[in-house]
């Protein structure tokens, strides 16, 4: 710190206040050469300098910190050994627990996630260690269901709690294609050799119907939809609709650069709206405000393709450079005004959006992004989730409840999103705790 020096010490000049008899207003007229360190709280003890100490900030005092650096110092994360078990709350017991980041945001990114392996299937043979030519392929949670597919032989896996473990049912017609819920339904596909079918239920354990759509090996069912009056689905380049869903499924319009082998084409529908993907080109997206038009929809170039419509908005990709994609979100498909953030990954593909408990999720191929808000530049990576499963080749996952469910074509893995691991330290005689706060 600096010492002011005055040419004058002690020197300050004093003026009246007007119309209080006695009471003046004073002030230094010193005529200092040097004015010195200011005697402030950012001098003296600053907030960060509080944080680095203790962790947090809370108006502590310099005596505060005296005293704290008077004896032992500890650096959040450190782990301690003793045989005392009467440390205070800023230490964690290392004994492998969990821990909510949001309560150690400084600890928290310096410890893993908790992945652990789903081992419960009951119905089938299909067990956590043996695949028994079982193919799980895609994974969905709504309406309090978490439900996986397994392409190969139709089955559903189905729970609402995790922890119990899956059931499994074998519809009839099996499911084979997409995985949705709309409408109160949960829906798929599946191809006779001839003609190919949606099929639905009110629970994955219900009484599932099914309705033909189209006749045809050449392609499959890409996507379906629902826009709250009439059902719509893409064969190859075509889009059959229906106004119930058990009805009469006919062809409409024809859109000539939506991608052929279904396996990336995407719809979806929200404020009075349908959109398209191109999916082949990625360069661009049909809309419809009227999914029976027989002619081809409107084109937009608001954005490259679309990720879905969640919270009220719309969600699209803009390609920025190769691997690099912008992402943007709108009340309608033309109106893609507000870029909330960049992925670096290949987002068309597998890209998807959801909410959980407050949060939005941007999954890519290879990474998950969030925001709170879908306001600009408010998406933030949780780079470190994907590290969690990185001897996972994964073909799905999805999040609900503050956990990742991911899958693998045999297992199923799930990750405490906000929490995690503790070290597990074992010590004779002693305990181990690591520093929190």
């Amino acid at each position: 710190m600096q010492d002011r020096i005055p040419t004058y010490p002690g020197r300050v000049k004093l003026t009246p206040v007007t119309g209080q008899t006695n009471v003046y207003d004073m002030a230094r007229e010193d005529a200092p050469t040097e004015p010195g360190t200011a005697l402030n709280k950012a001098n003296l003890l600053s907030d960060e300098t509080e944080t680095v100490i203790w962790g947090s900030a809370a108006n502590r005092t310099v005596n505060d910190a005296l005293n704290k650096l008077g004896g032992e110092v500890w650096q959040i994360g450190d782990v301690r050994t003793t045989v005392s078990n009467t440390l205070d709350d800023s230490w964690l017991l290392a004994n492998g627990g969990m821990i909510g980041a949001a309560n150690y945001p400084i600890l928290a990114p310096m410890l893993p996630y908790a992945v652990s392996q789903v081992s419960s299937y009951t119905g089938t043979t299909l067990t956590a260690s043996t695949s028994s030519g079982r193919s799980l392929s895609k994974t969905l949670y709504s309406n309090g269901y978490y439900i996986i597919k397994d392409s190969s032989y139709g089955y559903l896996y189905y729970t609402q709690n995790l922890s119990a473990g899956f059931q499994s049912v074998l519809l009839s017609p099996p499911c084979a294609g997409l995985l949705k819920h709309l409408n109160g339904f949960f829906m798929s596909t599946y191809f006779n050799g001839s003609t190919h079918q949606i099929l639905w239920g009110t629970s994955p354990d219900a009484a599932w119907s099914y309705a033909s759509v189209v006749s045809g090996s050449t392609y499959q069912i890409g996507d379906f939809t629902y826009d709250g009056t009439n059902w719509a689905a893409t064969y190859g380049t075509s889009v059959y609709c229906a106004s119930s869903i058990n009805g009469a499924w006919s062809k409409k319009a024809t859109l000539p650069q939506i991608s052929t082998t279904g396996a990336e084409a995407k719809l979806f529908s929200g404020n009075g709206y349908t959109v398209a993907n191109y999916s082949s080109s990625y360069s661009g997206a049909y809309y419809t405000t009227d999914l029976t038009q027989t002619t081809v929809w409107s084109g937009t170039s608001a954005v490259a393709g679309f990720l879905g419509f969640v919270g009220g908005k719309f969600w699209g990709y803009v390609i920025a450079s190769s691997g690099v994609y912008d992402i943007y979100v709108g009340d309608t498909p033309i109106t893609m005004t507000t870029k909330i953030g960049t992925i670096l990954t290949n987002v068309p593909v597998v890209g998807s959006v959801q909410y959980d408990n407050g949060t939005y999720y941007v999954r890519s191929s290879s990474t998950i992004y969030t925001t709170a808000d879908m306001t600009a530049n408010s998406l933030k990576s949780l780079s470190d989730v994907p590290s969690a499963f990185d001897s996972i080749n994964t073909p799905d996952k999805c999040i609900a409840n503050g956990t990742l469910m991911q899958i693998t074509t045999t297992k199923v893995y799930t990750c405490p999103i906000n929490n995690r691991l503790l070290p597990s330290i074992s010590v004779s005689g002693a305990y181990s705790y690591i520093k929190g706060v």
